[in-house]
């Protein structure tokens, strides 16, 4: 950009020197000379501002062979040791998931290897770290039999895994998407896809589990305005109010119940929706999560919406006292007109995002 504006200057000082040189013939060779190094410059600066900008990209690592995990769908999260650690949610002995530890080599280390069974199979979330280097995640299927709803499992530095909560799909929860977060206290929260009375729609929850392993269903979803599907993790705020999105509900016109929502919850689970989403050039399906910076404003992007159909990176900008928030689109993405005002044709918006045992996408 700044060499875009830069190559009109120097066409204007070229031009005002040869008309300087054809007034003062005395000095045409002195302003000759002058002129043939600003046009050496402009040169320069036309080929600089010209130039594709590149960056070289490494893989670390390639999942391969398949007992060592495939299909890794959350980020990294970087450890107190300097390494990576995730979750890959195929492959591994059962072919249900593995925890991994990455070196900057790209060394691979399999921590734990998911049965598929009550501890838990198919992990899409990432890893929480607490003080001890002790991992906390959640898998989206697996856990007690016959619910297999998915389990939230902590495990220790000796790869040791303990199933701190295994869903029912019933008013706890099922299919926990995201992962987990840490309040102030060292409680556990997070939020369920699926599950949750009381519409009987499987609307999901938000969840807590203490320090205890005491789990606690904190809101439950309707499905309707307040929202519904949540499959992102959530952020608190210094004043312990709770922030995420859900994939469904709302006031938009989109297919199943609305376009998603970007939500508040207080510290006594009172929930406010900051905002709706319209499914036009606001977005629609905000699967993923939220940050924030310090003056409040929640960022985040959607699956679906913009002006080209293929989602946008919007903001939410707190609007004091209102519940209604003003949002922002600061990108929207271009690509295949599909999402909820564009469905694939016969195929409905919650079949098509509704996970088997070992679906991933």
């Amino acid at each position: 950009m700044k060499f875009r504006t830069a190559m009109p200057l120097c066409r204007r000082l070229e031009d005002s020197d040869t008309d300087t040189a054809a007034k003062a013939g005395s000095a045409k060779s002195k302003t000759l000379t002058y002129i043939t190094v600003l046009t050496i410059l402009c040169a320069l600066v036309a080929a600089l501002g010209v130039a594709p900008a590149t960056a070289g990209e490494t893989v670390l690592h390639s999942f391969n062979p398949y007992p060592r995990g495939g299909k890794p769908f959350a980020k990294l999260c970087l450890g107190p040791d300097g390494k990576f650690y995730g979750t890959a949610s195929n492959g591994g002995v059962a072919g249900a998931g593995v925890v991994f530890k990455l070196d900057t080599t790209g060394h691979e280390t399999v921590l734990y290897s998911f049965t598929g069974g009550a501890d838990g199979g198919g992990p899409l979330a990432g890893l929480t770290f607490d003080s001890a280097g002790n991992l906390y995640g959640t898998t989206a299927s697996g856990g007690g039999v016959p619910h297999y709803g998915g389990v939230v499992y902590k495990l220790d530095p000796t790869g040791h895994e303990t199933v701190l909560h295994s869903f029912t799909y019933g008013a706890d929860g099922g299919f926990p998407w995201g992962g987990v977060t840490f309040d102030s206290a060292g409680n556990l929260y997070g939020t369920t896809w699926s599950g949750g009375p009381p519409s009987g729609d499987d609307p999901g929850v938000v969840y807590k589990v203490d320090p205890l392993g005491n789990f606690t269903a904190v809101y439950t979803f309707t499905g309707f305005t307040d929202g519904g599907g949540s499959r992102s993790n959530v952020i608190f705020d210094s004043a312990g109010n709770l922030y995420g999105t859900t994939e469904y509900g709302g006031q938009g016109p989109c297919s199943y119940f609305g376009c998603g929502v970007v939500f508040e919850l207080d510290p006594t689970g009172h929930q406010t929706v900051l905002y709706s989403f319209s499914g036009g050039s606001d977005g629609a399906q905000p699967g993923t999560g939220l940050i924030r910076d310090a003056a409040g404003n929640l960022y985040g992007t959607t699956a679906y919406g913009g002006s080209a159909g293929a989602g946008v990176v919007y903001q939410v900008t707190p609007g004091g006292s209102s519940p209604t928030l003003t949002q922002t689109v600061h990108r929207s993405f271009g690509g295949p007109r599909f999402g909820p005002n564009h469905p694939v044709p016969g195929e409905p918006l919650r079949k098509r995002v509704e996970p088997t045992l070992w679906r991933t996408q």
